[in-house]
């Protein structure tokens, strides 16, 4: 294994802090609090700034995770959770999707447009408490003369509001497929935002498609069988590292309040008690991203291991995150119990973790599987 950067590799991650540094931490509260189309403007100037770093294009052609990408996803999921999520789902999920199973100009045409910061895009997949890889999904697309018809909803549509394209999936006959559907076609439509706890400021809507008409060339149907495992990883490695930058802010916020809160008439960072917390919190923050860079190393280099460590890590580093920010809590004391807190977030959001994309739980099934397969008896 070999997690050593070239210097354009370790430019992306140099490149997302010129960009963030300037700008306010949790700059989604302000915009949401206004009107979903100022986070919106706000999302398409961030696009637009992230496009000539190559940020947005890395892994999508391909389809791999790299040690280089997960180093630049942590830093900007710690600047923004809600934004992260938006932009990661605009190129990594809606990107890679049209890169690699889209045909025609154009998926081509979207596909850059995307890449370029022009548009954005969002995922339509789950359906009420469904897992979409484990279940037929009931939005049907009916092949017509000029298209296909798009009939369904869609529940915990991230981003749906803002977006200007929405990649949902249906079943055709039999086939699961994706269809790209632009924000104003007819038949489509977003319910009211959800209230939920769940990476505050991402704006959850619930789709309905009422006879849309997709034409062909926006239709995405793979030959390939594991495809929708395939989109699964994808977002799995996404949350993957959302849980490190949420670990990152809790850790960085629980520091910087040990160095400047007093107790005793000295700072509390000088008692024991406070230096073994922020210890424990460092080594599972450590440990996480090691793991999480291993899983993407493998990825990128074609391992044969590289799905059952992806589920690994996705495990470890959305667990240990609930662990960091509960410390953090624990050193923030009453700052970060009557007063909204960084790591008090990232608490809530930890949960929200381990339950999207694949549960922990069916991902310990997953991970048990590979090595019963693997097991020598």
């Amino acid at each position: 294994m070999d997690f050593d950067q070239s210097a354009a590799e370790l430019g992306l991650k140099e490149a997302i802090k010129d960009i963030t540094s300037g700008e306010k931490e949790n700059p989604e509260s302000d915009a949401f609090s206004t009107a979903p189309l100022n986070y919106r403007n706000m999302l398409l100037k961030l696009m637009k700034a992230l496009s000539p770093t190559g940020y947005l294009e890395t892994g999508v052609r391909d389809g791999r995770n790299s040690t280089a990408l997960v180093a630049a996803q942590e830093e900007l999921a710690a600047w923004s959770p809600p934004i992260f999520l938006s932009v990661e789902t605009s190129s990594r999920m809606v990107g890679r999707l049209l890169a690699l199973f889209g045909k025609g100009p154009e998926c081509s045409t979207i596909l850059d447009s995307l890449l370029n910061g022009q548009l954005i895009g969002s995922a339509a997949f789950s359906e009420t408490n469904a897992s979409f890889d484990q279940n037929a999904s009931e939005t049907r697309a009916t092949l017509q003369d000029n298209g296909y018809i798009i009939t369904g909803s869609k529940n915990w549509v991230a981003g749906a509001s803002s977006a200007d394209l929405v990649a949902c999936l249906a079943d055709s006959g039999g086939r699961p497929g994706v269809f790209i559907i632009r924000a104003g076609d007819k038949g489509f439509s977003t319910g009211t935002e959800l209230t939920s706890n769940a990476i505050p400021g991402s704006g959850f809507n619930p789709v309905t498609l009422r006879d849309c008409l997709v034409p062909s060339d926006r239709a995405v149907i793979p030959d390939d069988k594991d495809f929708l495992n395939t989109v699964k990883l994808w977002e799995d490695q996404i949350l993957t590292s959302l849980a490190l930058g949420l670990s990152q802010r809790s850790y960085r916020e629980a520091l910087s309040h040990s160095k400047t809160h007093h107790s005793g008439g000295k700072p509390i960072i000088a008692y024991q008690e406070i230096g073994f917390k922020l210890a424990e919190m460092l080594t599972l923050l450590q440990s996480a991203q090691l793991l999480a860079y291993r899983a993407a190393w493998a990825d990128e280099t074609g391992n044969r291991e590289a799905e059952v460590l992806a589920r690994c890590a996705k495990v470890f580093c959305s667990e240990a995150c609930e662990r960091i920010s509960t410390e953090a809590l624990q050193v923030l004391g009453t700052k970060g119990v009557f007063e909204e807190s960084l790591a008090a977030s990232a608490l809530r959001e930890s949960k929200f973790l381990q339950i999207a994309g694949t549960s922990s739980e069916r991902s310990r099934v997953k991970i048990g599987d590979n090595v019963l397969r693997d097991a020598s008896f």
